[in-house]
Protein backbone atom coordinates (compact mmCIF):
# COMPACT_ATOMS: atom_id res chain seq x y z
CA UNK A 1 0.00 0.00 0.00
CA UNK A 2 1.31 3.60 -0.46
CA UNK A 3 2.43 5.24 2.65
CA UNK A 4 -0.28 8.02 1.82
CA UNK A 5 -3.29 5.73 1.45
CA UNK A 6 -5.32 5.41 4.41
CA UNK A 7 -7.42 2.44 5.43
CA UNK A 8 -11.41 2.45 4.74
CA UNK A 9 -12.41 -1.06 5.40
CA UNK A 10 -11.09 -4.49 6.22
CA UNK A 11 -12.70 -7.56 5.27
CA UNK A 12 -12.18 -11.39 6.10
CA UNK A 13 -13.09 -13.40 3.62
CA UNK A 14 -13.39 -17.47 3.96
CA UNK A 15 -12.14 -19.94 1.28
CA UNK A 16 -15.60 -20.09 0.25
CA UNK A 17 -15.58 -16.46 -0.41
CA UNK A 18 -18.00 -15.55 2.11
CA UNK A 19 -17.07 -12.41 4.49
CA UNK A 20 -16.69 -13.39 7.59
CA UNK A 21 -16.00 -10.32 9.35
CA UNK A 22 -15.38 -6.63 8.39
CA UNK A 23 -13.90 -3.87 10.28
CA UNK A 24 -14.58 -0.60 9.06
CA UNK A 25 -12.33 3.00 10.02
CA UNK A 26 -14.17 5.28 12.30
CA UNK A 27 -11.15 7.41 11.94
CA UNK A 28 -10.20 8.55 8.46
CA UNK A 29 -6.46 9.52 8.62
CA UNK A 30 -5.51 5.68 9.60
CA UNK A 31 -2.89 4.03 7.87
CA UNK A 32 -2.58 1.26 10.21
CA UNK A 33 -5.26 -1.48 11.56
CA UNK A 34 -5.11 -4.69 14.02
CA UNK A 35 -7.43 -7.21 13.26
CA UNK A 36 -8.07 -10.35 15.37
CA UNK A 37 -8.43 -13.75 13.70
CA UNK A 38 -7.91 -15.74 17.17
CA UNK A 39 -11.75 -16.46 16.81
CA UNK A 40 -11.68 -18.41 13.04
CA UNK A 41 -11.34 -21.80 12.67
CA UNK A 42 -8.27 -23.73 11.03
CA UNK A 43 -7.96 -22.58 7.63
CA UNK A 44 -7.18 -20.31 4.71
CA UNK A 45 -8.67 -16.95 4.68
CA UNK A 46 -8.23 -13.60 2.66
CA UNK A 47 -7.62 -10.39 3.83
CA UNK A 48 -8.52 -7.05 2.29
CA UNK A 49 -7.76 -3.89 2.73
CA UNK A 50 -9.78 -1.07 0.89
CA UNK A 51 -7.97 1.97 0.97
CA UNK A 52 -9.92 5.89 0.79
CA UNK A 53 -9.47 5.96 -2.47
CA UNK A 54 -11.09 2.69 -3.15
CA UNK A 55 -7.66 0.31 -4.08
CA UNK A 56 -8.15 -3.09 -3.21
CA UNK A 57 -5.34 -5.47 -1.63
CA UNK A 58 -5.70 -8.80 -0.81
CA UNK A 59 -3.36 -11.13 0.87
CA UNK A 60 -3.69 -15.04 2.03
CA UNK A 61 -3.64 -16.08 5.78
CA UNK A 62 -3.41 -19.75 7.11
CA UNK A 63 -5.15 -19.87 10.75
CA UNK A 64 -3.61 -23.01 11.98
CA UNK A 65 -4.33 -24.03 15.57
Amino acid sequence: MKSTSTIKAVNIIDISGRIVQTMVSEDAMVSKLEVSISQFDSGIYFVEVITSSNERYTTRVVVQK
